[in-house]
């Protein structure tokens, strides 16, 4: 007996007409799954490096949705969230975990740990624009974490797997420009990077989007997109993925 995949076939008559069949879930980043996996092929990306990797949500996106098959290594500080990922690594063998934070300088910092951990920061919580996130970005906590300078690591990291295009993903809540500060002369060698940028700032003391593409802009980087991540009650934006491409690369 023949089994049929009614799914296969529909989105093959669908493709006939002009159209896809896409699940609900893969919605909301449609659009950076199909640049990501443009970047990816064009690129042929053989490592990710996920800075700020909380519970391992880029980790799922990456294998579930972009179909990225590679080497990922996760940087997280925060100790409980570490743990977590450490034991859902163990069923991936290509899933590396680094249990320490990158920025421009080495040493040791406290971090906070909000009520809700995806908003932990370097960074002190600013919700005077944003009263809806005041339960959620509120520090619960605070840990001493360890910081390494991210060429440093990359270059260990490159002399044990033997990578040659990384990508670079960079989600640290208001940290991002201080872990491009630290790749140093090693930024030249990454294809693209995605980072947030922060239109309507939630925490104190944080460059916003302007100044993080411009700072992109002078180490070479064009910009190749910017995908809403959240958005306010009046529907403005707060942050954006930014994608940007090594202008080396492409010219």
């Amino acid at each position: 007996m023949v089994k049929i995949n009614f799914d296969v076939v529909s989105n093959y008559f669908l493709r006939k007409t002009g159209y896809s069949l896409i699940a609900t879930w893969r919605l909301e980043r449609y659009e950076l799954t199909v640049c990501l996996k443009s970047i990816f092929k064009k690129f042929q990306i053989d490592c990710v490096f996920d800075v700020g990797a909380n519970r391992g949500q880029y980790h799922d996106f990456l294998r579930n949705e972009v179909g990225y098959r590679g080497h990922i290594f996760s940087f997280e500080p925060v100790q409980s969230l570490v743990e977590h990922l450490e034991l859902r690594s163990q069923s991936d063998p290509l899933w590396h975990i680094y249990p320490f934070a990158l920025g421009a300088e080495a040493g040791e910092a406290e971090i906070n740990i909000m009520s809700s951990d995806d908003f932990s920061s370097f960074r002190i919580p600013d919700n005077a624009q944003t009263p809806e996130f005041f339960g959620a970005n509120a520090i619960k906590q605070t840990q001493t974490v360890s910081i390494k300078r991210f060429d440093d690591v990359a270059r260990e990291i490159q002399e044990i797997y033997s990578f040659s295009n990384p990508y670079l993903k960079i989600d640290t809540q208001g940290f991002d420009l201080e872990v491009i500060k630290g790749a140093g002369k090693f930024v030249h060698n990454i294809a693209a990077i995605q980072c947030e940028v922060s239109v309507i700032p939630i925490y104190k003391n944080i460059p916003d989007y302007i100044t993080t593409i411009s700072t992109l802009k002078e180490i070479d980087f064009d910009l190749s997109g910017l995908f809403p991540v959240t958005r306010d009650r009046d529907l403005r934006v707060i942050e954006f993925d930014c994608i940007a491409i090594n202008a080396r690369r492409h010219s």
